[in-house]
């Protein structure tokens, strides 16, 4: 019970509230029966087998923005649990490390709306800039510890920051791309992007954004991985 009670302060719970805290929260889609494998190694988070509870992959959950509505969405969207932790985690290690454009544009707010804004796991990244000697090399650096679609973020968000600095117009903006897409110019995604900046701190996405910000914290290296 003392590794669950880590695991509750995650997700914003008192960590004495423990186990039970988990198992009735809303915030997390249990498959099956509550994971055994949690654990603390040294100062970082593991994640092992336990991500897979009835050959199912847990989930994490929050609520977006409906635009024309404004406010937010009735349902929660769900994302896989290991894909989230991996990228936050990488996202907190090119902090640490002082990667350019990082911890001038990126916080745990700011990640948790990436994810509610795009709805998917790899926050929207674009193809980074190849022909950028400096991209590739932060990709391959960061390919060998979290695999290539977490290290195409990371390089993404160092190229795309690189942008934002050289054309003077928000991170969000550059994200996006400059252009416009089916659905919006990148003005307006990155105007779009204030709200989901707002509602990442709305009390009903409080376990995402605590989640993210757990996992922005822990270093990855060392860990198991099965």
């Amino acid at each position: 019970m003392p590794l669950l009670n880590k695991l509750a302060s995650f997700f914003g719970n008192k960590p004495e509230e423990g186990a039970n805290a988990l198992a009735k929260s809303p915030y997390i889609k249990w498959p099956g029966e509550l994971p055994e494998h949690y654990g603390y190694g040294g100062n970082k988070f593991v994640y092992g087998q336990s991500l897979l509870t009835n050959n199912s992959p847990l989930e994490v959950q929050g609520y977006r923005y409906d635009r024309r509505k404004g406010k937010l969405e009735t349902l929660p969207s769900k994302f896989n649990m290991e894909s989230v932790r991996m990228s936050s985690t990488a996202i907190g290690d090119a902090i640490r490390n002082k990667i350019p454009g990082f911890s001038e544009n990126i916080t745990p707010e700011i990640v948790t709306a990436m994810l509610l804004k795009e709805g998917r796991t790899d926050l929207g990244a674009n193809d980074f800039n190849i022909n950028d000697p400096q991209s590739v090399a932060i990709y391959k650096r960061y390919e060998d510890d979290y695999g290539s679609e977490t290290a195409s973020i990371i390089a993404s968000i160092y190229d795309k920051a690189k942008v934002a600095k050289r054309l003077k117009i928000p991170f969000a903006q550059a994200w996006i791309g400059t252009g416009k897409t089916r659905y919006e110019t990148s003005r307006q995604y990155a105007d779009d992007m204030e709200n989901f900046k707002k509602i990442a701190t709305d009390p009903k996405n409080r376990s995402l954004r605590n989640f993210i910000a757990g996992a922005m914290s822990a270093p990855i290296s060392g860990e198991e991985h099965y």
